[in-house]
């Protein structure tokens, strides 16, 4: 982690993080993504410690696409647009205009 990554990490509300995790947010959480009916792309590295939440919430979805990238972690993905942005162009391209 760099110093500046490890910096920002410091100064998030503890608290809020806490929630993010929390198994009550999670179990409302799956409630909520049955009826999300909108094209949504979700995409994480496979060796991302979220992967299989990530891989479930993309399963519980009706209009999800679910792309993952082998041998990348949480930061690595996001890092790497050169593999990402492809499959955002495709999504995209496929999302039907309003």
């Amino acid at each position: 982690m760099t110093p500046q990554l490890k910096a920002r990490w410091m100064t998030n509300d503890l608290e809020a993080l806490i929630a993010l995790v929390s198994k009550d947010w999670m179990l409302s959480l799956e409630d909520a993504l049955p009826t999300i009916t909108m094209p949504c792309l979700l995409f994480v590295g496979e060796a991302d410690p979220y992967y299989p939440g990530v891989k479930k919430c993309a399963d519980s979805m009706p209009n999800a696409t679910f792309v993952s990238f082998p041998n990348l972690g949480h930061i690595e993905t996001l890092y790497r647009s050169d593999l990402v942005i492809p499959y955002i162009k495709k999504f995209l391209a496929g999302v039907p205009q309003a």
